[in-house]
This record gives structure tokens, sequence and C-alpha cells, in this order.
């Protein structure tokens, strides 16, 4: 059955300055429709068009460090469909992977957005963590130097994948 749907419509009283008024105004004149049926148009490209800057941009240690718990749940997530790892080891992995982002391990001489942006290479990170897991009598340090290097290689290309960094 054709039913007519009336669209509903909400009195909005709306500051602009003067110049976007007569800029508007104009398109509406040539395009002889009414100034409000432009404002409509225009706002509803801009909500369809709208790409809002992602909270979890990162551009510093600290800008990961704020934003950790939420990137954390993200990897979880995602990893969570794409694998068949359980979240308590993807939770893992994630700590192992930030493990130079943490002030405790600070000895380390490893800024972690210097390691993000590739200004340390992984070549130096795994070097830098193998001494470290050394004189923390940690066992069997090259390999897991070598897990967690590879943890945060993982990382890094999900916050890649993500446009985080």
């Amino acid at each position: 059955m054709f039913t007519i749907k009336k669209p509903e419509y909400t009195n909005k009283s709306v500051r602009l300055p003067d110049d976007l008024i007569e800029q508007l105004e104009e398109i509406a004149k040539i395009e002889d429709i009414s100034f409000n049926q432009v404002v409509i148009q225009c706002c509803e490209y801009a909500v369809e068009h709208f790409q809002p800057m992602r909270t979890g941009q990162i551009r510093s240690t600290r800008d990961f460090i704020k934003n950790k718990k939420a990137l954390r749940s993200e990897f979880i997530q995602y990893f969570s469909k794409h694998s068949k790892a359980t979240p308590q080891s993807l939770s893992q992995r994630f700590t192992d992977a930030i493990f130079s982002s943490q002030p405790r391990h600070s000895e380390l001489n490893i800024d972690f957005y210097q390691l993000l942006t590739g200004k340390i290479s992984l070549g130096e990170y795994q070097t830098a963590l193998t001494e470290y897991f050394k004189a923390t009598d940690k066992k069997d340090p090259v390999a897991l130097a070598k897990d967690y290097t590879y943890s945060f290689t993982v990382l890094k290309n999900f916050l890649k994948e993500h446009d985080c960094i």
C-alpha cells in the first residue's frame, strides 16, 4: 500500500556569520530552492562525509599511554575476530608489545614513539631487550626479547592499519 511520508521538522535557531548567510542565499537563488533547503543539504552532506578525528591518534609516547586502555580493547576485539587466540593471550600479547612504553622499564632507554615511527630499529629494540632481560636474570633472554619484539611488530601493524600512526 502506498503511504505518504511527511518529514518531521524541528525549529532551531542557529547563528551564522553574515558572509556565510550571503553565500548560502546566493546558492539558494541560483538553484531556485529555499535557503532552508540549502542549509539542510549542506548539513546532510557534512554529516554523511564526516570523519571524526580518531582519539587514538598517536603523536607521542604520552598520547599512546593516554589512550592505552581503549587501544588495548580495540586490539583484543580486532584479533579475537581474526584469530583463534583467546582474549587472555591477546591481552598478554598487547602487554608484551607495550613493554617499552611502561615507565618502570625506563632503563631500556627506548622511547616507545620513536620505536613506533622507526627512529629506533627493531634490531636495536631487540638488543636492548636482550640486555635488559639478561640484567634482570630472565630465563632465555634472547628468546624472550625476540617474542616481545614480535609482539611489538604485531601491535605496530595493527596501529598502522587502524590509522593510529
